[in-house]
Parts: C-alpha cells; structure tokens; sequence
C-alpha cells in the first residue's frame, strides 16, 4: 500500500511538471551601435587603402556613428579603386540549448563583384590577414563559412534579421567576422557601412519574472494651471522669461518660454542675459533611475542657449545683465544638460535622461533651467521649455500623484502698460466665481464697470477699450483695475499715454 502511494505521487509529481508553462527567454549576447567606440571589436585594415572605420559620416537609428569603408580615413562614406580584402570582427559564446539565434543589423552595401560585404561565423583558430592582391569572388577559400552576403544592391540603409542555425553557434564559441571585399577594376567600386548589429538567443526556461514597478513621479508640469510651484528670475533683463501661449507643444496651450515683450511673442532681442526658473525637489534616500524629461525650443550657439542645473538650496540663482562668458561658467559642475544642436522647432519626441542617484536621492535640492545668452548677436536665439516631468524608483514610497499647480485667484495685470489706447486685463480664479472688474481713475472716481459676472476656474482676459461708462475716451493718466470676488479684493495701476 505504502509503495503504490509513493507511485501516486511520482506520477503526479511528473505530470505536475511536464504540464509547466515554459516561456522563451530572449537573451542578448551583445548589442553594438558604435557611440562607445570599438573595443569590443578586433579591426583588420593592413595596408589597405580602402578602410573600416568607426565615424559619423554614415549612420542609421538613434546614433551618430557606424562602422563603414572609407579611402580618407573615415572622413567619408566611400571606396577607391584598389584590390581589398578587409575585417572586423569579435568572438562570441552561445550557451548550449540555445534557440531561434539571430543576428539583426542595419546595412549599406552591394552584391557587385566590383566589390561587397560578407558575413562569416569563423573557429576561433583561424586567421584572418588582411589581403591586397586581385580577388577571386568565385575562389573564397572558405565558403563553408558565410552565413551571409548581399543578393541586391542596397545603396540606402536597409534592416536584416539573420537566423542563425543552432548547430553552427549553440553550446560554441566562434568569430563572428565582417568581411569587405573590393576588386580593384571598378572604376565606382561601391563600399559597405554596418549598424546597430545585435546577436540574441531563445532560452527555455521558467515565466519571468513580474515587471519591476512602475515609476514614481516627482511633479510634471504642463503650464496649464499657472507657475506657482516655480520662483522666476528674471531681474532687470529685457529677455526675460514668461508663462504664456506664444508657443506651446502637446495637449496644452501653455509653455515658460524667453521673451522680449512681455510674453505676447517667443522671441529675444540683442542683450545679454542669464535669468533663471527653478523649484526645490526631495526625493527619498532610495531614489534610484531618476530621470528628467521635457520638451524644448532652444540653441546651442554661443549667441544663447538653454542650461540645466541641479544645484544646492543654499544657492540662490541671481539674473543678470553683464557679459557671461560660456568657458567661465563657475556652476559648470553642476550641469545636468545643454543642447548639443539647435532645436529651431519643438521636437516631437521629449528629451529624457537619467540624473546620477549620488546627486538627488535623499536630498533636497534646487532644479534650476536658466537661459543664456550674450549681447553681440545680431539674431539672438530664444529658448522655450514645456511638459517637463520627473520620476523616480523607489521602496519607501506608496506613490506620488502626478499633482499639477492648480489655479489661484489673483488679478494678473495688464499689457501692455503704459498703453495707448487699449489693454487687455489678465486675472485667473481658483473656482467658479461671480468677478467683477472695475476701472477707477487717480482721484478714485469709478470710470467704468468694465465686466460683471459668473467666471470658471482657469485664465481669464478682459479687454478695455480706454472708454468711459459713457463710451467717451479717457484722459492720459494713471488708472487703477480693481477685481472683486466675494473672498478676494485687489487692485492694480496701469498708465495710459496720450
């Protein structure tokens, strides 16, 4: 009895698992797209006057470099007329069991016999000299190693996936080489590039596990709902920065973005400046993967541009008017990012990067963008910043809501000021309220009712036309707008020249 319960259970126990879910695990053996340069790679040119080189003249993806052939030392995309026989090439190890192993890259090259790329997947021992004389495309010593070559000419980047069969790599180390060759009788030999080349595998196994949590946000803000959360300064510069509709990207129809007028445009004039907005962030001791991202309008020229910085609290940013010289910046330590192009329009996509953890995690610190910009230029770059957001991971906390500033009741101002002979008066309200707005002149007298009535929380815009109650223009002079709600009463002075 006690030996068929033991039985039983051995059966079921088989059964148990052999009716296992089992999930292909992909895994990466390495990834390549040259923006760390080439040490992963063993490079052989010889003598060769048409070359593999690492640079920026050809590249496809997200990068600025690839691998390509050049007869100048990487300065160009291109070939001379010259027997070649060239490589690069890495060992690489896939474990035994290993499924479905592909090789995916992105190419430019050509199938001509005046000259083309290969692909081998070579034993460790062998060696590969490079070769000058005349080459034979029908004599390759070692056919029994390509595992590719071009059918078609490809003279514009193109994506391949290479499935790989199992018994050349599984369970083996082997070369993995890049082969350019090149017969010297083309009067236009065409060259190759290579791209973003990735080597992966499928793994049996058992169900990953659960993906990690997802981030917590520190704050986004979109301008929709005012700047309170944000200390401006913009000191006495005629550049200066402004929350407002000029230019916006988005769902929204707000951004903080330089102006020269008061924020009616997006533009800056001839003036040196450096103004800053920042706000104080704590983040918790654990904070890891802290990462900032927004979206921008802005420069690199010498003439203006946009900085980031993540600075101590105990540094209070200051405007200023005197000539800034961009090598003596004394903050340079503290730069978190600076365009490395312009940035003429809003770019679709928002830039996002991760702050080192050491610099913020369980620290309060001041998040400060700050416009540059220097008086010789004759067309001054202005800069514009929106749908700026921060996360983080973390342990120690449940979650942080996504908490946009809301709206305050407060009577905004007026533009333009002094005016002639008409101003549009800006106030915002916190909730939907009866508001009235009233212009009084410099002896108190009312001068006009100019609006009365229920408004909804959010920005609002009223316009005076310079008009009495009567519908007669009124004197030049100072005036004063009062807006009235029943919790809140506040004044303003405006200037009407004649």
């Amino acid at each position: 009895m006690k030996r068929k319960k033991q039985l039983f259970l051995f059966s079921m126990l088989v059964i148990v698992v052999f009716n296992m879910p089992l999930f292909a695990q992909v895994q990466t053996v390495f990834t390549e797209d040259w923006e760390t340069g080439t040490s992963a790679w063993t490079i052989v040119n010889g003598t060769s006057a048409n070359r593999w080189h690492r640079g920026t003249a050809t590249a496809t993806g997200a990068g600025s470099f690839s691998m390509y052939i050049s007869a100048d030392n990487g300065v160009s995309y291109g070939s001379s007329n010259s027997n070649v026989v060239v490589h690069f090439h890495r060992e690489v190890t896939v474990p035994a069991g290993a499924e479905n192993i592909t090789l995916k890259f992105d190419h430019r090259s050509s199938n001509a016999n005046a000259g083309f790329l290969k692909i081998y997947l070579f034993p460790t021992t062998l060696a590969l000299p490079p070769s000058t004389p005349s080459y034979t495309f029908d004599g390759d010593q070692y056919p029994q190693y390509v595992i590719w070559q071009p059918n078609k000419v490809t003279e514009n980047w193109e994506t391949l996936s290479l499935p790989i069969p199992a018994s050349l790599l599984a369970g083996q180390t082997k070369r993995l080489v890049f082969t350019y060759v090149q017969g010297g009788w083309a009067s236009s030999p065409p060259p190759a590039a290579l791209d973003n080349i990735s080597l992966t595998y499928e793994m049996l196994g058992s169900p990953p596990p659960p993906p990690p949590a997802p981030p917590h946000h520190a704050f986004l803000e979109r301008w929709e709902h005012g700047s309170s959360d944000w200390t401006i300064v913009n000191g006495t510069s005629l550049n200066r920065w402004y929350r407002g509709r000029a230019t916006s990207t988005g769902s929204g129809n707000f951004s903080m973005y330089t102006s020269s007028d008061f924020g009616i445009s997006y533009d800056a004039i001839v003036s040196n400046a450096v103004i800053h907005f920042y706000r104080d962030i704590t983040l918790p001791s654990d904070a890891s993967n802290i990462t900032l991202s927004f979206q921008h309008r802005s420069s690199n020229a010498h003439s203006g541009f946009l900085k980031i910085y993540v600075l101590p609290t105990s540094h209070q940013p200051e405007a200023s008017t005197a000539t800034y010289r961009f090598d003596q910046d004394p903050l340079q330590q503290f730069v978190i990012w600076q365009p490395t192009g312009a940035t003429v329009n809003w770019f679709p996509m928002p830039t996002s990067f991760v702050i080192d953890s050491s610099l913020m995690a369980g620290l309060t610190r001041r998040l400060v963008f700050t416009y540059v910009q220097g008086a010789w230029a004759s067309q001054p770059p202005p800069a514009a910043v929106d749908n700026i957001a921060m996360t983080f991971n973390s342990q120690m906390v449940s979650d942080i809501d996504l908490i946009e500033t809301p709206y305050l009741t407060i009577l905004l101002g007026n533009f333009p000021n002094p005016f002639n002979p008409s101003t549009t008066i800006r106030f915002s309200m916190k909730n939907e309220v009866q508001v009235n707005i009233n212009i009084f002149n410099i002896r108190g007298q009312l001068v006009r009712e100019l609006e009365s009535g229920v408004f909804t929380a959010g920005e609002h815009n009223v316009f005076w036309d310079g008009r009495d109650s009567t519908g007669n223009e009124v004197a030049g002079g100072i005036y004063f707008y009062q807006m009235i709600t029943e919790d809140h009463n506040s004044i303003r002075k405006m200037i009407m020249i004649k």
